[in-house]
């Protein structure tokens, strides 16, 4: 998933409810996240925390250590490779 307007963001913070979701957003170097698809981000949002893996929490995006168990919110690509894979998978 990849989320290119403040509008998809707050459809999908809307109706997520309570969990907490992966939305393929990683670090790839200290100020350079990217999405899965290999496009970088644009900074539309603000991702809080010190993490490499992005989630979506109660009321913003926030990275944690990409270990850490969460739902993806949306079903991950069928050609990703096992070496290529984020949390949760």
């Amino acid at each position: 998933m990849k989320i290119k307007i403040l509008k998809d963001l707050d459809f999908i913070m809307r109706y997520k409810g309570v969990s907490e979701f992966w939305i393929g957003l990683k670090r790839v170097s200290a100020q350079l996240w990217q999405w899965k698809n290999g496009e970088q981000f644009n900074n539309l949002f603000t991702v809080r925390g010190e993490g490499n893996c992005t989630y979506l929490s109660d009321d913003f995006a926030t990275s944690s250590w990409c270990s850490t168990k969460h739902y993806w919110i949306c079903s991950k690509p069928d050609g990703m490779r096992r070496e290529d894979t984020m949390p949760g998978d």
